[in-house]
């Protein structure tokens, strides 16, 4: 399974790729935000598709305004 590409990530690896922390996770979670994730016994997973869709849905793209 080394060569097969991950699916689930921990929230320190989420966190990693996400240039975001840890913490950041903990507390969306607490407040029922932040991207859809597992929760399997105390771990806790997010799906790489996930994490992504939740990362584009935050996309903000600005307005030009006009003079």
């Amino acid at each position: 399974m080394a060569d097969q590409l991950k699916t689930h990530l921990n929230e320190k690896e989420a966190a990693e790729i996400s240039g975001l922390s840890v913490h950041f996770f903990r507390q969306a979670r607490h407040k029922g935000r932040g991207p859809v994730y597992f929760k399997v016994g105390a771990r806790v997973l997010y799906r790489v598709e996930d994490l992504e869709a939740w990362l584009n849905s935050c996309r903000v793209e600005p307005v030009q305004k006009t003079a």
